[in-house]
């Protein structure tokens, strides 16, 4: 289907909702533990086979609390310390070489 606005025009077509698929999938395979946390962060990868991560930490607000590239990936399980964060709820924003993930956590 042909959607028109102005000068733009967007196509919605069957790839669409496969790549979709494809998101929700990579997505559902990264975990993080404990939820609550106090002190450390355990993100589990799943099958995604990287080495390394990058992961950025959002408060409820929005605002860029902590950001760290290059996190060294063992057995599909990498750390992250929280211990400098404030109680609360935050986001998580995972990035791998062909995935993106969003988590939510709070910090005890």
């Amino acid at each position: 289907a042909n959607y028109g606005q102005g000068k733009k025009l967007y196509k919605i077509g069957a790839n669409t909702s496969t790549s979709v698929n494809n998101l929700v999938q990579e997505e559902s395979q990264v975990q993080i533990f404990p939820n609550p946390a106090f002190s450390m962060l355990e993100i589990q990868l799943g099958l995604l086979g990287e080495n390394e991560i990058n992961y950025t930490i959002f408060n409820s607000e929005g605002k860029l609390m902590q950001k760290s590239d290059g996190v060294s990936v063992d057995n599909n399980h990498a750390k992250v310390s929280i211990e400098n964060l404030n109680a609360g709820l935050y986001f998580i924003m995972i990035e791998s070489k062909n995935s993106k993930s969003y988590k939510r956590f709070i910090k005890q």
